[in-house]
């Protein structure tokens, strides 16, 4: 959403009304926008955590999930990164998004 410029900050303010809408067991947030427009609109729901870097998210998930949790992503900040490090079948990660070269050499810098 950072090619909205000055409309970011309400568009990311329209996801936290969306997802205040659903019953949710927990809300990781990943970047420094959804921490700064997100996080203050749903502080308040307790199931919530936020990361500014992709890698600290990641960390954050395999210690936590147990398996057989269903995980919704709003992608952004390298978020493939964190989705392949997740799979149970390897394979897919072939389906993932920014397989280039470019993307991988990028991700590999931010730890992921």
């Amino acid at each position: 959403m950072i090619e909205l410029g000055e409309e970011e900050k309400e568009e990311h303010e329209k996801l936290a009304d969306v997802i205040a809408t659903m019953s949710l067991e927990k809300i990781v947030l990943v970047g420094p926008r959804v921490s700064k427009y997100t996080y203050p609109k749903l502080k308040q729901m307790g199931t919530l955590e936020k990361f500014l870097m992709p890698k600290d998210a990641l960390n954050y998930l395999l210690n936590k999930l147990e398996g057989g949790e269903t995980i919704l992503f709003k992608g952004a900040r390298f978020l493939e990164g964190i989705i392949e490090h997740l799979l149970a079948n390897k394979n897919d990660i072939e389906k993932l998004c920014r397989r280039e070269k470019i993307w991988q050499e990028r991700r590999e810098k931010w730890g992921l």
